[in-house]
């Protein structure tokens, strides 16, 4: 089995906390999954090291790391994984940000990897703002009817995966479009949930 090296672009993590009431001791009930409780850690930016940007592209501030995008490229994490559940949130500060966590990517992917180069190879997790989605629109007249901004998992290089939904039928606003083909490698989500830029959204 090849190891996991966890690669993020340009994205901003955060965490929850869960309030339970003092004299009844009882817990609420989670909205879904944070990252708490029994084999969770946070991970800081001290669990990455930079790939292929400039030591300021990074940065971390109140349990929060920032990346500027300049250059677009990533940082790994130190540890490599081989089985593990994962919680982000993130926000994209400007319309129309791209990046993605990267998953399943072996050693070779980032070996003298140049600035501004994307990993040669692994399983990208699409972290992309609305403003991708409606500028696609605004220019093509039509929705997109291959990529959405609300978590595409797709291969990247010389990787290959089975999509779990390679094709989707999608209806919002009156409008009613269809995302992939029956062979298609990107897996789409099964519901549209993104916030706009400068909103957290939730990644599990």
């Amino acid at each position: 089995m090849k190891s996991l090296v966890v690669v993020v672009s340009s994205v901003v993590c955060g965490a929850f906390a869960l309030w339970q009431e003092p004299a009844r001791r009882v817990e609420l009930p989670r909205a879904h999954i944070d990252g708490s409780g029994p084999g969770w850690r946070p991970l800081t930016l001290a669990d990455f090291v930079v790939v292929n940007g400039e030591a300021d592209t990074w940065t971390e501030r109140d349990g929060v790391i920032h990346g500027t995008g300049k250059p677009n490229g990533g940082a790994r994490s130190k540890q490599r994984y081989t089985n593990f559940e994962m919680v982000l949130e993130w926000k994209h500060h400007e319309f129309g940000g791209n990046s993605g966590l990267f998953v399943w990517c072996p050693e070779s992917a980032f070996t003298d990897l140049p600035k501004g180069t994307l990993p040669r190879s692994g399983i990208e997790v699409q972290v992309l703002d609305l403003g991708y989605e409606a500028q696609w629109l605004q220019q093509k007249g039509k929705h997109s009817d291959w990529f959405t901004s609300h978590g595409d998992v797709f291969p990247v290089g010389g990787s290959t995966m089975t999509a779990f939904t390679p094709q989707i039928a999608y209806e919002e606003a009156g409008a009613k479009w269809t995302c992939g083909d029956a062979k298609s490698a990107r897996s789409f989500p099964t519901r549209r949930l993104t916030r706009a830029a400068g909103e957290w959204n939730h990644y599990y």
